[in-house]
Order: C-alpha cells, then sequence, then structure tokens
C-alpha cells in the first residue's frame, strides 16, 4: 500500500513537471504554487470533545497550480489520540465479541486507548471562476485519497481477566483509507498569505466491509478491528482550518 502511493505521488510529480514545461496560465497574482499548515479536530460525539479538540490531527500541504481552475495538492499529518470505552458499545452492537477460554471478556469496559496516527493525501482542485476564483485563491471542490496508518500505542482498558496480559507488544500498523470530497476556500489577507477552511466528506474503502457477528479471540485484533471500524466512522465528516503563503 506504502509502495503505491509512493508511485503515485512520484506520478503526481511528472504531471507537475509536465505541466511546467509547457505553456500555461499563471495562478493568483502569477502564484503557481502554495503550502500551508492545516488543523483538523477530531470530532467524535461518543468521545471527551475537549480531549479532541486539544489534540488535534496537524498536517503539511503542498499545493501546485496546473491553470486557472485547478490544480494538485499532496499533504500529509499525524496526530496522538485515545478512544474510551464508550467507542466499544457500537461495535459490539454489530455482534462482534472478544471470547478468551471458551467465556466472553470483558462484561464491560473501562479505560481508554492510545494510539498514533499518520496519514498520506493525494487530491485534484477545483476552483470556481465564476464566482471570481482564480487557482490557488477562492472556492474550490477537491477530489481525492487518503491514506491513514494507524497505531495502538499504549492499551490502558481494564478487562475482566485484568490488564491485557500481551501488554502494548503486539499491536501493529494498521492501514486503513478512504475517497475524499472537500468544500472550502482560501482568503488572501494580503498578496502571499490565506487562511484556509475546509468541510470534507470521506467514504472510507473499510467501513461496510467491517465484520458482523464476528468472535475475536485474540484481545490484539479485536481492538485494532474496532479502532479501525471506530476511525473510518469518525472521519466521515471533517472540519478543518488553515493558514499558508502562495508563492
Amino acid at each position: 500500500m506504502i509502495r503505491k502511493f509512493i508511485l503515485l505521488i512520484c506520478f503526481s510529480s511528472c504531471l507537475f513537471s509536465f505541466a511546467y514545461n509547457g505553456k500555461s496560465v499563471p495562478g493568483y497574482l502569477g502564484s503557481k504554487n502554495a503550502a500551508s499548515i492545516k488543523i483538523q479536530p477530531n470530532f467524535a460525539l461518543s468521545e471527551n470533545l475537549l480531549r479532541q479538540l486539544i489534540r488535534p490531527s496537524l498536517g503539511l500541504t503542498y499545493e501546485r497550480v496546473i491553470n486557472r481552475r485547478s490544480s494538485f495538492t499532496i499533504g500529509f499529518g499525524s496526530s496522538k489520540n485515545s478512544i474510551g470505552d464508550s467507542a466499544y458499545y457500537p461495535f459490539e452492537e454489530r455482534g462482534n465479541y472478544l471470547i478468551l477460554d471458551n467465556s466472553v471478556y470483558p462484561s464491560s469496559y473501562y479505560g481508554y486507548i492510545n494510539y498514533n496516527n499518520t496519514y498520506l493525501s493525494i487530491s485534484k482542485s477545483y476552483y470556481n471562476l465564476l464566482s471570481g476564483s482564480i487557482a490557488p485563491m477562492g472556492f474550490y471542490t477537491k477530489i481525492g485519497y487518503t491514506l491513514n496508518l494507524q497505531k495502538i500505542t499504549e492499551d490502558n482498558l481494564s478487562y475482566k481477566i485484568g490488564p491485557n496480559p500481551n501488554g502494548n507488544s503486539q499491536y501493529k500498523t494498521q492501514y486503513t483509507s478512504s475517497f475524499n470530497l472537500e468544500f472550502g476556500s482560501k482568503r488572501f489577507i494580503n498578496k502571499n498569505i490565506f487562511i484556509q477552511k475546509s468541510i470534507a466528506f470521506n467514504l472510507p474503502f473499510n467501513f461496510w466491509s467491517t465484520s458482523n457477528y464476528h468472535n475475536y479471540n485474540n484481545i490484539e485484533d479485536y481492538n485494532e478491528t474496532n479502532l479501525n471500524f471506530y476511525l473510518s466512522k469518525a472521519r466521515t465528516l471533517n472540519f478543518s482550518i488553515g493558514v499558508g503563503a502562495a508563492f
């Protein structure tokens, strides 16, 4: 999966070079590039709102203007966050249970799990020329693909059998991805500096394939599958703000 994404970035870089080796229409005030810092809160109604607000996802984006109406963007970022015991109820409602020694464990959860997430994204933006927008300024619609790599770093859940007997050493990096449709705008406060706001709708590729009525005999498999399910659902709708510079 990572190899495919690297090849996709290389291919996009070739497109950028090709576009500007020939004739092209310059962007807003001659700016053909834009770099920005992106902040994305991790909203989920079932979780502690304050904890999500103070631990947002931070990312960097690089945008290359192709012509007056379109551009390509590459982005990456990371976050450290946690999910509490309440995040397990929707997963159990799908008929998924952790079973050890022929008994259901636990009968209830208490505590939280810490995890790290890194994302890589590639997308193409289309600017609304009818509203006066000129890439990379103004209103845009963005279509793209995002790859997320998440890993549980600390298991602080209390189980009926006590703490996780395997500790945190058995957790592995998990991969999830999604198709993205984003609506946003860039408002320039001077010739180069801009403020960016956006709302994105994401269709996780793995969300609908998450198992129903499945019994897990391994604590790590159960927690990792639940985390993937939870994050895919939470990422369905995202808001973000950012600040950047065009040059």
